[in-house]
């Protein structure tokens, strides 16, 4: 089904647990080997044990980071996407489509969550931050497509 408009959900809490376990163990790995290298008060036999330790994390940093991230960023797709046929939504714990029909309405509702309400009474609550989208601007979008298919107008080329 054609996109109008496609909206990802932004990792931003979790990236910064991966960034601050990455920037920790560089930290430590990079004192570490300071001390092994530099400290006059750290005994002969743990100098080669800090210093392997601690290069050890300034090596393994990176990777913590870079493996993080991918598996924030290229795990399984979720999204919310704005289509021909009505809002599709794949989130954890959120896996539906809605046909225009049967969408009343978009809007925001407490603690700024996008809530998408049904005709039937059903209300999904969306409570992901989409990157560059607050769920206000989410919901009027997501109004105008629903008002311009239900009366046959133009579509292609966004919303806004």
């Amino acid at each position: 089904m054609p996109l109008l408009e496609w909206y990802r959900p932004l990792p931003a809490r979790r990236m910064g647990v991966v960034i601050a376990w990455g920037v920790s163990a560089l930290i430590v790995g990079t004192v570490l080997v300071g001390m092994a290298a530099f400290d006059r008060n750290v005994e002969a036999l743990w100098r080669p044990i800090l210093g392997v330790a601690g290069g050890l994390l300034v090596v393994g940093a990176p990777l913590v980071l870079l493996l993080g991230f991918q598996k924030l960023l290229f795990r399984e797709e979720w999204f919310l996407a704005v289509r021909l046929d009505g809002v599709a939504v794949k989130l954890p714990g959120l896996e539906v489509t809605i046909p225009w029909d049967d969408l009343e309405k978009a809007q925001t509702g407490e603690g700024g969550t996008l809530e998408l309400r049904t005709r039937r009474g059903d209300v999904y609550r969306v409570e992901q931050r989409f990157a560059g989208h607050p769920p206000a601007e989410i919901a009027k979008r997501i109004d105008a497509a629903r008002r311009r298919i239900l009366h046959n107008l133009p579509v292609t080329g966004g919303t806004s």
